[in-house]
């Protein structure tokens, strides 16, 4: 079934429709609608784990929580007028209380035991303080700034501020009586950038800044120039070209250690592959971090295997030519390494592609013959390795009997290798050896129960 046709179905499965007319790939955004007339945007792969509507989503959850929200009232022998809930910081409720006070507070103010603010300023006596726009434009004011919002509800609720500087931003009473003001303000001295950098043996060449999130210039020892964040300079990265020498170094002094050599000139990323070359002339590539921590010449490994405690390859580079001449392919790499190691590959249509062997053991072969809906049987690997299997593919049909199931696969691979497994009702599904071993069946009928629970 094409993916189009996958997405269509599983609109339909849950009362909803499919907008897009095309799915280049999974990962590709679709439109959908649901049976509400709610449209939004989400990848297949997404709703097919967690189909799902956002909009009819948060109305149910407004739904809930107005419910709650009219218990939590009903404690206080009072009332939440409100009908629906908004999601965001600014979002208020109206209550009325039992003695028919009304106003607006947010409902985690409420949770959090707070009621109505005219019986509580009553109930302290005169002298009692409550914040009002007046004195909140005061502590503005002692700041160098001004308050600008029109109404205050409780200090958990957003306000509105500005600083002497014309910066306008919202920030809750709290935080603002605990010291926080201005975050574009909170600017550092040309003194303490230039300290940053004399830790370096560096200088900054910027002059000025807005605040801590710019990017400034700087200078290094060697006269590279970069531009970075101060915090980060402040927490100790800094010229990236003098990183990469300075690996490169390290990499070269690792290889010597080794007995051999470093034959990369220059050192790029640390997921970028170096070049190599060990005391018995084999040359390969492999990451910096990688060879840091140990890791060297694979040939040489494979030779001293049974005194390094490593296991022999199962498989060689004609084991790989024997499988795909039986379908009409051809391996065009030179030396297998490992399962997970990219070979090259040509199908029988004159395709080159990189694959791995673990991936043509699932049957993962040519893809462009696979888009042109060609029919390619599948490829077996048939298994040289001299080390016998644990299992037998009659050892997997009596487990799945103990689940009530069956094992639909024909050859056991390995504990690893996905099979095909059947359970009582009919569900199919694959799954390794391993992962059905510690307990996971048919998640089907695992929803199912769960959807009865639920009633």
């Amino acid at each position: 079934m094409k993916l189009l046709e996958r997405a269509i179905s599983l609109a339909l499965k849950h009362n909803s429709v499919l907008i897009s007319e095309e799915v280049p790939h999974r990962d590709e955004k679709l439109i959908w609608k649901c049976q509400e007339g709610h449209q939004w945007e989400d990848t297949y792969g997404y709703m097919r784990t967690a189909f799902r509507c956002k909009e009819c989503m948060i109305q149910k959850k407004s739904k809930e929580r107005i419910a709650l929200a009219q218990k939590m009232a009903a404690e206080h022998n009072g009332m939440c007028l409100s009908e629906e809930m908004l999601y965001s910081k600014e979002g208020t409720l109206e209550w009325k209380c039992e003695k028919n006070h009304i106003w607006k507070s947010s409902f985690y103010s409420v949770k959090n035991g707070s009621w109505c603010p005219t019986c509580a300023i009553k109930g302290r006596g005169p002298n009692s303080k409550k914040w009002t726009i007046e004195s909140l434009q005061k502590l503005a004011e002692s700041r160098g700034g001004n308050m600008l919002s029109s109404e205050y509800i409780d200090q958990y609720l957003h306000l509105k501020w500005e600083c002497e500087h014309g910066h306008q931003w919202n920030a809750a009473l709290n935080d603002v009586r605990n010291g926080s003001w201005c975050p574009l303000c909170r600017k550092v001295s040309l003194e303490q950038v230039q300290e940053a950098a004399a830790v370096h043996k560096g200088k900054c060449l910027s002059t000025s800044w807005k605040n801590v999130k710019d990017k400034l210039l700087w200078e290094c020892e060697n006269g590279h120039q970069f531009k970075k964040r101060y915090n980060e300079v402040k927490s100790g990265f800094w010229c990236q070209e003098c990183k990469k020498d300075e690996n490169l170094l390290n990499a070269q002094r690792k290889a010597i250690e080794l007995g051999g050599k470093c034959l990369s000139d220059k050192y790029e990323h640390s997921n970028n592959k170096l070049h190599w070359e060990c005391e018995h002339g084999h040359t390969w590539e492999s990451r910096y971090h990688s060879v840091m921590a140990g890791h060297w010449c694979y040939v040489c490994s494979r030779k001293n295997y049974k005194g390094r405690g490593k296991l022999k390859p199962r498989y060689t580079i004609h084991d790989m030519n024997k499988i795909v001449e039986k379908y009409g392919g051809e391996c065009l790499s030179d030396e297998y390494q490992n399962a997970t190691e990219k070979l090259t590959w040509r199908c029988a249509e004159g395709h080159v592609f990189e694959r791995n062997l673990k991936n043509i053991r699932r049957k993962r072969w040519c893809s462009e013959c696979k888009k042109m809906n060609r029919n390619i049987e599948p490829i077996e690997v048939e298994n040289t390795s001299p080390k016998k299997l644990k299992f037998t593919i009659e050892d997997m049909q009596n487990f799945a009997k103990q689940y009530g199931g069956e094992c639909l696969s024909t050859e056991y691979l390995g504990q690893r290798n996905k099979l095909t497994w059947k359970c009582a009702n009919g569900h199919t599904w694959e799954r390794s050896l391993n992962e059905t071993r510690r307990g996971y069946w048919c998640t089907t009928c695992k929803k199912e129960e769960k959807k009865k629970a639920k009633l």
